[in-house]
């Protein structure tokens, strides 16, 4: 009977901390639409990683592709580093893009994940009264203050995991 309460105990245990988990999935389901497309990585010699997806956005507040590496294993909710953007090369601004190559990763095992980016208003309603700042008030302006202040991740891929030698 003794081990029968310590059993019963253990599943309640385990249930309620597990519980919280779900919750947590929960609530970023509802952030974004998580992990809703896959990206395979493969190291290739002399080039670097290869990324690919499948996913396309072509939609009217598309914004960029972001993609992020961490070498942090098991952990999704890890510390993932923008390693590229539209800003840092060019086919990620364009949303049929669905390969990207990353050339400088040093030695290691790394997860990758993929982002789409969308502007939180339509193309009509980016306008000073809605707190973009428009191109001629910044000298040597590139897009960069509005991208960063008014985009959201609105999906991003399960990860793909790749071992440089």
């Amino acid at each position: 009977m003794k081990y029968i309460k310590f059993i019963i105990i253990a599943v309640l245990l385990n249930t309620a901390f597990t519980g919280c988990s779900y919750v947590s999935d929960y609530v970023e389901g509802a952030i974004t639409d998580r992990a809703s497309f896959s990206v395979q990585a493969e190291f290739i010699a002399g080039t670097g990683v290869q990324l690919s997806w499948d996913k396309t956005d072509t939609g009217g507040n598309f914004a960029g592709i972001e993609i992020y590496r961490t070498s942090e294993e098991n952990d999704e909710y890890a510390n993932y580093t923008l390693i590229a953007s539209r800003y840092s090369d060019s086919s990620l601004a364009i949303g049929t893009t669905k390969t990207y190559i990353d050339t400088a990763p040093p030695s290691g095992t790394y997860f990758y994940r993929v982002g789409l980016i969308h502007w939180d208003k339509d193309t009509n309603e980016r306008t000073a009264a809605n707190g973009y700042i428009p191109a001629y008030e910044i000298p040597g302006w590139d897009g960069t203050t509005n991208y960063n202040a008014h985009t959201d991740l609105d999906k991003v891929s399960g990860y793909g995991i790749v071992t440089i030698p």
